[in-house]
């Protein structure tokens, strides 16, 4: 019985050590190609003639569908600088006579959804150049940037609200030195960060 038991034993152990037959093997699958869409013809927005009197400047993000004709289609505005809504149309009449080649799929034209872009309206002088601030901005900034180095943080607020009321009024130059001079004065103040 010790003997056929010890056999038994044996065998058990050497079909445990046998070579498993691998699972047959499936081939792998193909990930399809995908070819982002590309531009062909972007014309620049119309700058709006109100906005343009006023040096007026601004931006809007738009969210759009490029269709697998290459058009754009489902346009949509996600944020925007202009409380007016006045770029709004202007970038969003641009926008759809935007053409592309269409994205694809192995070598299909598909639809290619949410794509989301800026679409900035900047003032230029006849040089080119970016139009810089009015002098009504620029003399705010030069007494800002006085109180501050003074420590007269209660006056170098109070010219930051009052520049801060004229937003209608400025362009993307004079927004962002503005905004830089609210950094100056919180980090004077000691409260950046604070929630």
């Amino acid at each position: 019985m010790r003997r056929s038991i010890t056999i038994a034993l044996a065998v058990a152990f050497m079909a445990a050590q046998a070579p498993v037959p691998a699972p047959a093997q499936e081939a792998p699958q193909k990930l399809p190609v995908f070819i982002k869409a590309q531009p062909l013809e972007k014309l620049a927005p119309k700058y709006p003639a109100m906005m343009a009197d006023q040096s007026r400047e601004g931006w809007v993000i738009l969210s759009f569908t490029i269709t697998a004709e290459g058009k754009t289609a489902n346009i949509e505005v996600l944020d925007s600088s202009d409380r007016a809504k006045r770029f709004h149309e202007a970038a969003i009449e641009a926008v759809s006579t935007w053409r592309y080649t269409p994205a694809q799929v192995d070598g299909k034209p598909v639809e290619q959804r949410n794509n989301e872009l800026p679409v900035v309206f900047t003032i230029r002088t006849s040089g080119g150049n970016p139009m810089g601030g009015s002098d009504i901005t620029r003399s705010r900034i030069r007494r800002i940037d006085n109180l501050l180095a003074e420590g007269k943080l209660e006056e170098a607020r109070l010219v930051l609200e009052e520049a801060e009321g004229g937003y209608r009024g400025l362009n993307l130059y004079e927004y962002s030195h503005l905004f830089a001079r609210w950094h100056l004065y919180h980090r004077a103040k000691g409260t950046i960060g604070r929630a």
